[in-house]
């Protein structure tokens, strides 16, 4: 029985974890019951005592039961659809091995990814390449293991023929196309072959059926979540799938790429209540709610606010398996006519549930304005993703043994290691109702998706964050394989 297979957590326990910390105004996470028993486990402080500050725990469990969910979401719209996990959002050997159990593909953005996901024993056929830069170690190793190459450009199209005829293979590509039409405006990505003259680059680079390729998919890639546009993409790449099995090539899948909404709160209404506060902030009508009055992608100009939110939307419906049933509804029938699988490359949306950050509390220094700022053994980059900041609320856990003082420290920011004026862990001011002392443990929710490692950094010399799998209750977490000595 695995965590995700117990009850649910005590509510009591989650409302007395969320009593300790709560943003101003508050943004609630959504947790996983295993979060929430491990943050009440008595071996929490030992965990981190014995493996640092930050600790990152993750569960394999929610992102087995999600891989599921989606492949049930495309058994009933008739449609064969094989999820493959983007391993750049974790760099977890455990998710790896859970793919390789539950038959999952894995999309690879580099050559150490592919190394180690072979090296985990995943078929190289339920592997993909889709590297934003693909230097010719990375293509040989693909060419000979036998992975999939999403193709995008010229340049990279003509060394793969030089390197595939030197090996003496043939490989597999599936080519990345970009530039598709919707409402009245161009989808622009720095990925993959323009549609609009898509024919003529692939004659100028002599890339057909009879050539030294395989081409055995099309592959898009979108930013952001509107379900429109993936639509309009797929209905757009049909023809394309369509001309090139009449001349003769094997195309047997459509890649939609990743993206998929991932909602993080529990409310909507918290949601829109925190923009609006930050607005009214942003014009001098209130006290700034961020750290040194960060915008999140927003600025004040002669009483009118420019730009827009640079963060994730946290709060979003629909958001993964709806969000897909709405695609599959639309595209579905044309889809089943032609018998392709439709591949999708979620990273976030699986890992959705699986992780949680953890922090000891190592300084509190309370500034000239008031503010306190919370000095934590870790540092910004251990949580942080493309975009500005993370927003959901952290969870407070009183485990320092010193607490005479802790009451005095009411409000202010979660500050990091690094040594410049602008590091804080999150951006966001937050409030201690039972205030904070040097040992109190922060853990940040939901991390497991890009948060933990897509831009963790070891400026400083310091060293990266262990990372541990929580797996069936009573069982010890073991270390990931990834920080194997």
């Amino acid at each position: 029985m695995t965590l995700l297979d117990t009850p649910r957590a005590n509510p009591t326990d989650l409302e007395d974890l969320r009593r300790g910390c709560a943003g101003d105004p508050p943004l609630h996470g959504r947790l996983s019951p295993w979060m929430v028993r491990a943050l009440r486990s008595p071996d929490l402080v030992a965990w981190v005592e014995e493996h640092g500050s930050p600790l990152n725990l993750n569960c394999t469990a929610p992102f087995a039961e999600s891989v599921k969910r989606l492949r049930s979401v495309g058994n009933d719209h008739g449609v064969r659809l094989a999820p493959f996990f983007a391993r750049k959002a974790n760099k977890c050997l455990a998710y790896v091995d859970a793919c390789r159990e539950l038959g999952c593909g894995v999309d690879t953005a580099s050559e150490a990814e592919i190394r180690q996901t072979l090296a985990r024993g995943v078929p190289a056929e339920q592997i993909v390449c889709t590297a934003a830069v693909k230097d010719a170690s990375l293509l040989e190793h693909c060419i000979r293991s036998g992975i999939t190459i999403v193709l995008d450009n010229p340049d990279e199209t003509r060394l793969i023929r030089r390197l595939a005829q030197a090996i003496g293979e043939r490989p597999a590509v599936s080519i990345r196309v970009s530039g598709f039409a919707h409402q009245g405006r161009r989808l622009d990505s720095r990925f993959g072959f323009a549609i609009e003259t898509l024919e003529e680059e692939l004659s100028s680079v002599c890339l057909s059926a009879t050539d030294a390729f395989a081409i055995n998919g099309i592959h898009f890639h979108l930013d952001g979540y509107d379900a429109d546009q993936r639509v309009a993409a797929v209905r757009q790449c049909l023809p394309i799938i369509d001309h090139l099995r009449s001349t003769g090539s094997r195309v047997v899948h459509l890649d939609i790429g990743g993206g998929m909404p991932v909602c993080y709160l529990e409310s909507s209404d918290a949601w829109t209540l925190f923009w609006s506060a930050h607005k009214e902030c942003l014009l001098s009508r209130a006290r700034p709610l961020t750290y040194r009055g960060h915008g999140l992608g927003l600025t004040a100009h002669d009483g009118q606010l420019f730009g827009k939110p640079a963060t994730y939307p946290f709060f979003q419906q629909p958001e993964r398996n709806e969000w897909l049933a709405q695609v599959l509804s639309e595209i579905g029938p044309e889809v089943r006519r032609r018998d392709l699988e439709l591949r999708c490359e979620p990273g976030r949306a699986l890992l959705d549930g699986c992780g949680v950050t953890l922090a000891r509390v190592v300084h509190r220094r309370r500034q000239s304005n008031g503010d306190w700022h919370i000095g934590l053994a870790m540092n910004h980059t251990q949580c942080r993703t493309g975009s500005v900041d993370m927003l959901v609320d952290p969870l407070h856990i009183a485990a320092g043994p010193d607490r005479q003082d802790a009451e005095q420290v009411d409000q202010g920011f979660l500050t990091g290691a690094y040594c410049t004026e602008s590091e804080a862990i999150l951006l966001r001011r937050l409030r201690f109702p039972r205030g904070v002392a040097v040992g109190d443990l922060f853990a940040l929710p939901n991390t497991a998706g890009y948060f933990m490692h897509f831009r963790e950094s070891r400026s400083h010399q310091f060293p990266l964050a262990k990372n541990l799998i929580v797996g069936p209750v009573g069982d010890r977490p073991a270390v990931d394989a990834i920080d194997a000595p």
